[in-house]
């Protein structure tokens, strides 16, 4: 593990890029712990007097049409954003893994009509499915957790799936099958360990994605719903005010989105660079 993370910092520090998405990463994490508590002002104190101000020292980012301070939105929004991304992602991860290595070990009708279900799930575009199942569902953060996590699972499925394919045919598995083990040890304890990889490099990428698809959701209507602090519900209700000049209410907090999905989408990249040696 000291070895793995000293290499990790050594690969980050040689590029100012992959510094940046990982210092960037760090400081989301850090809103997403205490963001709340680092505001100036409530998030959801609508100050009656202080309707739509332009940024200024009292309010860094300004105030919006009801009078909330953005600037303390802006950094209390990753406590939302980042739960729901991370309970989604690990939803996935873990149906997703399974059901990669029972349909890449097993060769048989059903492990096959199992694949092409997930296949034909991740045809579909993510968005309209998930809009779709939370309008059904109920507009909640519950089950907009559940369905992002159940879209994403085939992304998990075929990654593993890919790497059992290699690992089954390896010698130690065939060991493991020549000493009597059964197929839930071979699976669970020997092949799963070794095909997780490819969903651990994932994992960064697909959290920027998710973010982005929550944000996506709470700006035409079906995710999270004002006035609570979310990027996507903020962006929403703030772009008919640029039509009144008021552009600092949307950008703020597309920028503080835009930035985020970047930011794990380049540690995705430097995490895929780590645990790979060949690319080093």
């Amino acid at each position: 593990m000291k070895l793995f993370l000293s290499m990790g910092w050594e690969t980050i520090k040689k590029s100012n890029l992959y510094m940046f998405g990982f210092i960037s990463s760090v400081i989301f994490l850090i809103l997403w712990a205490i963001g709340p508590y680092l505001a100036p002002y409530n998030p959801l104190y609508s100050d009656f007097d202080s309707f739509n101000l332009p940024p200024s020292s009292q309010h860094w980012f300004g105030t919006d049409q009801v009078g909330m301070d953005i600037f303390s939105r802006v950094i209390s929004a990753p406590r939302i954003d980042l739960t729901i991304a991370f309970l989604a992602n690990i939803i996935s991860v873990v149906i997703g893994s399974i059901l990669g290595v029972i349909t890449g070990y097993y060769k048989n009708w059903w492990s096959e009509a199992l694949a092409r279900i997930l296949d034909l799930i991740q045809v579909f575009p993510s968005f309209i499915l998930a809009m779709t199942a939370v309008v059904i569902s109920g507009q909640n953060i519950q089950n907009l957790i559940i369905v992002i996590g159940i879209f994403n699972v085939p992304i998990y499925a075929r990654l593993v799936r890919s790497k059992v394919y290699a690992v089954r045919e390896s010698k130690f598995i065939e060991a493991a099958i020549c000493t009597g083990n059964s197929d839930r040890r071979i699976l669970f304890f020997h092949i799963l360990p070794s095909s997780l990889q490819p969903a651990y490099i994932q994992f960064s990428v697909v959290l920027g994605w998710v973010i982005l698809l929550v944000s996506s959701l709470s700006f035409v209507g079906v995710g999270v719903r004002p006035p609570t602090a979310e990027w996507g519900a903020m962006i929403s209700t703030g772009v008919p005010q640029i039509l009144i000049g008021h552009w600092w209410i949307p950008i703020f907090p597309g920028l503080a989105l835009g930035l985020c999905v970047l930011s794990f989408g380049i540690m995705g990249e430097a995490l895929n660079k780590i645990m790979d040696p060949t690319r080093l």
